[in-house]
């Protein structure tokens, strides 16, 4: 699940928001992609396929278009998990 309560709206025919797991070790993985509507702040997204023990992060990018890109292009937002 995504809380985005403070992220802007995109425009879901040129763009999308996708969820990462940054582990310990190796490249971002991407969980899911969501848009963000207004007044829509609650996304299922995904399953992490990663073990928890090996995540050290995980993060939120802004893409152009509707196809996840192998890493993060900009990324909006970012957090440990502890």
């Amino acid at each position: 699940w995504m809380i985005s309560a403070a992220m802007p709206p995109n425009d879901p025919s040129n763009s999308q928001y996708v969820l990462w797991v940054l582990p310990v070790d190796g490249s971002p993985v991407p969980v899911g992609s969501f848009d963000v509507a207004p007044g829509h702040t609650v996304s299922a997204i995904g399953k992490v396929s990663e073990p928890l023990s090996s995540v050290k992060a995980f993060a939120v990018s802004k893409e152009p278009g509707r196809t996840p890109p192998t890493k993060p292009t900009v990324v909006v937002a970012s957090g440990a998990f502890a």
